[in-house]
C-alpha cells in the first residue's frame, strides 16, 4: 500500500506538471498564430507595394531564371506576371544586342557587387522593344529572398529628350559652325571658345590656342590703339560695348567689322567671360559711301515734302530722326532717345502687329516698306502716318540699313474720311430709292448702280460693274440701249423715253427711262439714267380703261333703271299722298287721324328716299349742273330751322339759329343749299331725343371784301354722337351709324351726309365733323360763294 501511495503521488506530479505544459505550449501556440498572422499582414502590405510600384521587381536565381515578377510588368512590358516566371530573361526577352551587356552585369552582381546600373531593351508583348534601365542587388544568401533583386524602370522617353537634346546641341553646334559671323568667348587671357568662322576667315589654325596676341595681329595697324582702348575700358567696368574695327582674312586683304561684346556672370553674381560676336560690315561701309549723296539728296526732297527721315542701322539697331521726325511723334532731341522700341511704344494698339509684319517682310525682301499706322498720343490724339522704307543690303542679300520718310496725313484721311462717309450717304440714298438708278462710262460699261437696279435685273453687282450686260439681255435691245446712250454723249442732251426691257427670269417690263450726260473735272463723259418701271400703270391702265367701260355701261344701266324705278314708283306715291292728303280733310277719328297721318309720314318719307337714290345716281353719272342765282343766305337757313323746329315738337329740344347780320345777298344753287342743310339738320334731329341743336353761321374775317364771300356752317346738337371708328366712315354711301332706343329704329339708309359731302365739293366747299359718344355732334360747313 505505501508503495501504492508513492506511485498514486508521483503520477499526480507527473500529470500536473504535463498539464502545465500543455497550457504553456497552447499559450505559446496562439503566439505563435499571431506572430504568423502579423507576419501574412506585413506580406500582404509589401506585395501590395510591389503590385502597385511604378517600377517593375524581379527576382532572379543564380541561372537568371525569372522567380518572381511584380504586377507592374502588366503597365510597362503587356506581359501578365504568370508569362514571364520560370525563364531565362537574358536569353528570351532581351534585344540581342543588349544581351552580352547583361550578362556580364548580371555576373558582375554574382559575384559579389551589390549593385550595378544597366540599360537594355526588353522585349514588349505588341512584338515592339521597351527601354529599361535596371539596378540590382544580390540577395541569394538571404535566406528569405535567395535571389538577386532586380528593380527595372521605363526610360524609353528620357532616352527620347536625351536624343532630341543631343540632336538640337548638334545643330546648334553646326549654325554656330556655318555662321558668317565670329562668335567668341574671351577670359581676359584665352579665347575660351571660337567657332570655325573665324579661323576659316582669319586662316590660323584651329589646333592652337587663340591668345590675345593672335587676335591684336590680325587687326589693321592703324585700329589697334582704339580697338585696344575701348576693350581695355569694358574689361575694367565689366560693361557691355561696341568696337568697329578692320581684320585682315587669310588672303591678306581687310574687312570691317562690328564687335559686340557682353560680360558673362555666374549666378553667385561672379564675373566669368566675355563673350559677343563680330560682324562683317564691309558691304555696308562701302554702301554707306555711296549712298551719302543719294540720301542728300533724299534729305532735300523730304524737307521739300515736310517729311520726317529716319536711318535704322539693322547690325547695331541705332536709330537716326531728324527735326521732323521728331516733330511728328511730339518729342525733343535732348529728351528721348530714337529707338525701334520707341517707334513701338508710339503706334496706336490696333496698328502694331500689322507694322511689325510689314516691316519683317521688308526685311526679307518680299516687299517694300510702305504702310499707313497711326500714332497714339498720350491726351488721347490721334496722327495718321504715311511710312516708305528702302532697305538697304549687301552684296550677298543681306539686309544693313533701313532709310524711309513718314508724312502726316491726318488732314487727308479726315477728308478721305468725310468723303467716304458721303459716299456712304449717297449709296444709301441710292438704294433707298425705289427706282433703278445707273450710271455709264463712254464704252457703255456699269460703273454704278444702285440695290433697285440689280433686283429689276434679277442681277448681282458683280455681274453688273465693269459690263455692258450684253451677255445677259437680247441683242436688240442691247443696241437700242447702245444707240441712244450714244446719242446722249455726243449731243449732251438728256433723253426720256417709254422702252421694253427683258429681265433675267423672261418677264419684259415696260420702262420709263431718262437718260442725262454728265462731264468730270477731266471731261470724261457718262451717263446717268435713271428708269421707273409702268408695267403695272399700263397694265392697270389697260384694266381702268375696261373698267371704265363698263362702269359706264352699269352706269347708264342703273341710271335708266333708277329714273325708270323712281317714274313707277313716284306715281303711284303720289296717288296715295293725294288720297291720304283728302281723307285727312274728312272728320276722322282720332285712331283714323293717327293712321292717315302714319301713311302721309311715311310716303313722304319714301319719296325723299327716291330723290336721293336719284340724287346718287345723277352724281355719280356727272349730271347735277349747279345753278347760279342770287337769293338770301339767312331767309333760306331761317326757312329750314323753323321746318326743324316743327320736327321736335313731341319732343324735349330746343332749336336755336344764330347768324353773322353781316352777310350780303349771295349768288348760288339755293335748292341745293336748302337740301345739305336739311340733310344735316335732319340728322341732329333724327339723333337728339333732349337738350339742344345751335345752328351758327359766322363770316370769315375780311372774307366778304372782294367778289367772294367765305362762311362756316355749324350744326350743332347734343345727340347720341359718334364713335371715333365710325367718324371716318359716315360720309361713304350706304354707311350709316345705326342707333337704337328701345324698339324704336331710328331710319335712315345712309345717303345724306354722302349727298351732302359730294354737293358741298361740287361747290368748292368741305365739311367735318367733331363728335363724342354721349355729348352731341357738331358738323361744320366751309363754303365760299359770289355776292350777287
Amino acid at each position: 500500500m505505501p508503495q501504492q501511495n508513492t506511485i498514486k503521488e508521483e503520477l499526480s506530479s507527473e500529470i500536473l506538471l504535463l498539464k502545465k505544459r500543455i497550457a504553456e505550449l497552447e499559450t505559446l501556440n496562439a503566439k505563435s498564430q499571431q506572430a504568423e498572422e502579423l507576419l501574412r499582414s506585413r506580406e500582404k502590405r509589401f506585395e501590395q507595394l510591389l503590385e502597385n510600384s511604378f517600377d517593375n521587381i524581379v527576382v532572379l536565381d543564380a541561372d537568371g531564371i525569372q522567380r518572381y515578377v511584380s504586377q507592374s510588368v502588366v503597365r510597362t512590358l503587356g506581359f501578365q506576371p504568370a508569362e514571364l516566371m520560370n525563364i531565362s530573361v537574358v536569353d528570351q526577352m532581351i534585344h540581342p544586342d543588349d544581351q552580352q551587356k547583361a550578362k556580364e552585369a548580371l555576373l558582375q552582381i554574382i559575384n559579389g557587387r551589390q549593385e550595378h546600373v544597366v540599360e537594355y531593351r526588353h522585349r514588349h508583348k505588341n512584338g515592339g522593344w521597351v527601354d529599361l534601365e535596371a539596378w540590382g542587388t544580390n540577395q541569394l544568401n538571404n535566406p528569405d529572398i535567395k535571389g538577386i533583386v532586380i528593380n527595372c524602370r521605363v526610360v524609353t522617353e528620357r532616352k527620347r529628350m536625351m536624343q532630341e537634346l543631343e540632336e538640337q546641341k548638334q545643330a546648334l553646334q553646326n549654325i554656330l559652325d556655318n555662321t558668317r559671323i565670329h562668335l567668341w568667348a574671351f577670359d581676359g587671357t584665352h579665347y575660351i571658345y571660337t567657332n570655325k568662322e573665324w579661323f576659316d576667315f582669319t586662316g590660323q589654325d584651329p589646333a592652337s590656342t587663340l591668345t590675345i596676341e593672335r587676335w591684336v595681329s590680325a587687326v589693321h595697324p592703324d585700329d589697334r590703339v582704339i580697338s585696344n582702348e575701348i576693350w581695355m575700358k569694358g574689361w575694367e567696368t565689366k560693361t557691355a560695348h561696341d568696337n568697329y574695327f578692320r581684320l585682315k582674312r587669310y588672303d591678306g586683304v581687310y574687312r570691317a567689322f562690328y564687335c559686340h561684346a557682353v560680360p558673362i556672370y555666374s549666378r553667385e553674381g561672379v564675373f566669368k567671360h566675355f563673350q559677343g560676336f563680330n560682324i562683317d560690315i564691309t558691304e555696308r561701309k562701302q554702301a554707306e559711301e555711296s549712298l551719302k549723296g543719294a540720301v542728300q539728296r533724299f534729305q532735300l526732297a523730304a524737307s521739300a515734302a515736310r517729311a520726317g527721315v529716319w536711318d535704322w542701322d539693322l547690325i547695331t539697331g541705332e536709330m537716326v530722326w531728324d527735326e521732323r521726325m521728331l516733330e511728328l511723334y511730339g518729342e525733343t532731341r535732348g529728351s528721348f532717345m530714337a529707338t525701334i522700341e520707341a517707334w513701338k511704344n508710339g503706334l496706336h494698339p490696333d496698328d502694331v502687329v500689322q507694322a511689325i509684319k510689314e516691316c519683317e517682310a521688308a526685311l526679307r525682301g518680299e516687299r517694300q516698306f510702305n504702310m499707313e499706322f497711326r500714332l497714339l498720343f498720350k491726351n488721347g490724339t490721334v496722327k495718321h502716318i504715311k511710312a516708305d522704307g528702302l532697305v538697304i543690303r549687301d552684296n550677298e542679300g543681306r539686309p544693313l540699313r533701313m532709310i524711309g520718310l513718314n508724312i502726316d496725313i491726318t488732314e487727308r484721311k479726315r477728308v478721305e474720311m468725310l468723303l467716304r462717309d458721303e459716299q456712304k450717304r449717297m449709296n444709301t440714298i441710292l438704294d433707298t430709292v425705289g427706282d433703278p438708278i445707273f450710271v455709264k462710262d463712254s464704252d457703255f460699261c456699269f460703273v454704278l448702280a444702285n440695290r433697285a437696279f440689280y433686283d429689276m435685273l434679277g442681277l448681282k453687282e458683280n455681274d453688273v460693274i465693269g459690263s455692258t450686260l450684253a451677255k445677259d439681255l437680247p441683242a436688240d435691245e442691247m443696241q437700242h440701249f447702245f444707240e441712244i446712250d450714244q446719242r446722249v454723249l455726243d449731243t449732251g442732251k438728256p433723253d426720256l423715253r417709254e422702252e421694253s426691257l427683258t429681265v433675267k427670269d423672261g418677264r419684259t417690263l415696260t420702262i420709263l427711262t431718262r437718260k442725262a450726260c454728265l462731264i468730270d473735272d477731266s471731261g470724261k463723259r457718262f451717263v446717268v439714267g435713271a428708269i421707273h418701271d409702268i408695267t403695272e400703270i399700263k397694265n392697270a391702265e389697260e384694266l381702268l380703261r375696261n373698267a371704265k367701260e363698263a362702269a359706264e355701261e352699269a352706269n347708264k344701266a342703273k341710271g335708266e333703271f333708277l329714273n325708270n324705278i323712281a317714274h313707277d314708283f313716284r306715281t303711284p306715291m303720289q296717288a296715295i299722298m293725294g288720297f291720304t292728303s283728302f281723307f285727312q280733310s274728312e272728320n276722322l277719328t282720332a285712331r283714323q287721324k293717327k293712321y292717315a297721318d302714319i301713311i302721309s309720314e311715311k310716303s313722304k318719307g319714301l319719296l325723299i328716299l327716291v330723290e336721293e337714290l336719284l340724287d346718287v345716281s345723277r352724281l355719280e353719272a356727272g349730271r347735277i349742273q349747279l345753278r347760279s342765282i342770287p337769293f338770301d343766305l339767312k331767309e333760306s337757313i331761317e326757312k329750314a330751322v323753323d321746318l326743324a323746329r316743327g320736327d321736335v315738337v313731341d319732343k324735349d329740344v330746343k332749336v336755336v339759329c344764330l347768324i353773322d347780320g353781316d352777310i350780303p345777298k349771295l349768288r348760288g344753287d339755293e335748292v341745293r343749299f336748302n337740301q345739305i342743310l336739311t340733310n344735316l339738320l335732319s340728322n341732329a334731329v333724327k339723333y337728339t331725343d333732349n337738350g339742344e341743336i345751335l345752328v351758327k353761321v359766322i363770316l370769315e374775317q375780311g372774307s366778304c371784301s372782294g367778289n367772294k364771300c367765305c362762311f362756316l356752317l355749324s350744326v350743332k346738337d347734343t345727340g347720341l354722337g359718334i364713335p371715333k371708328d365710325k367718324q371716318g366712315s359716315i360720309f361713304d354711301a350706304y354707311t350709316r351709324y345705326q342707333e337704337f332706343n328701345g324698339t324704336r329704329e331710328r331710319g335712315g339708309v345712309g345717303l345724306g351726309l354722302y349727298i351732302t359731302k359730294t354737293l358741298l365739293e361740287l361747290m368748292g366747299g368741305t365739311i367735318s365733323v367733331v363728335s363724342e359718344v354721349g355729348t352731341g355732334s357738331e358738323f361744320v360747313v366751309t363754303l365760299e360763294l359770289d355776292k350777287a
